[in-house]
C-alpha cells in the first residue's frame, strides 16, 4: 500500500508542531501564558496559606484547560490540511537528571501525548489515518542524502556535513 498524500509532523517544545509542508505553528503565546502560570504557582507555593493552596488548585485547572484548548486548536489546523495520512514520531519522553532542572521542567509541561490523542480521534472522524514512525535519528538524519550524524544539528539549525544541505532542524525532522 503506497500512499502519496502523507504529512510528516514533528512535535517540539519551542515549536509545538512543525509539518513537512513547511508550516510552523509558533508557541510564543503558549510559552508566555505557561510562564505566567509558572511564576504565579511559585509565588503561591512559597506562601503556603490555605487560600494560596485553593488558588493553586484553581490555577492548575485553568492551565490544563488552556493547554487542552491550544492542542485542539493546533490539531484542527493540521487535520484540515488536504492530507490522507499524518505521520508522527512514537515518542516516550522520560525526564533524566542529566538533562538539567530547567529542561526537565519544560518536558513536564509539554503535552505532546494529548496532542497525539486529539489528532487520532479528529483524523478518524474525517476518515484520515495517523501512522507512527520510530523517532530514532529523525533529527540527525539528512532528508536529502540520508546521512546520519549527531553533529548535523545545532539547536534549531540543521546542516548536513555530507551534502551541505541547510534547513530548520524541526522542519528536517518532520520531513524524515
Amino acid at each position: 500500500l503506497k500512499v502519496k498524500n502523507v504529512l510528516g509532523i514533528d512535535r517540539g517544545i519551542i515549536n509545538p508542531v512543525v509539518t513537512s509542508n513547511n508550516k510552523f505553528f509558533n508557541s510564543k503565546e503558549i510559552r508566555r501564558v505557561k510562564g505566567k502560570y509558572s511564576w504565579l504557582k511559585s509565588k503561591l507555593q512559597s506562601k503556603g496559606t490555605p487560600s494560596a493552596k485553593r488558588h493553586l488548585k484553581r490555577l492548575s485547572q485553568k492551565e490544563k484547560r488552556f493547554t487542552t484548548n491550544e492542542n485542539h486548536r493546533l490539531v484542527k489546523k493540521v487535520v484540515e490540511m488536504p492530507y490522507e495520512v499524518f505521520s508522527l514520531e512514537k515518542l516516550s519522553i522520560k525526564r533524566k537528571k542529566s538533562n538539567g532542572k530547567k529542561f526537565n521542567k519544560k518536558l513536564g509541561t509539554w503535552s505532546y501525548f494529548e496532542f497525539q490523542k486529539i489528532l487520532e480521534y479528529k483524523a478518524e472522524e474525517l476518515g484520515k489515518q495517523v501512522v507512527y514512525v520510530n523517532p530514532a535519528y529523525t533529527s540527525q538524519c539528512c532528508n536529502k542524502c540520508g546521512k546520519i550524524d549527531k553533529s548535523n544539528r545545532r539547536g534549531s539549525f540543521y546542516k548536513c556535513k555530507k551534502c551541505l544541505f541547510e534547513l530548520n532542524a524541526d522542519l528536517n525532522a518532520s520531513r524524515n
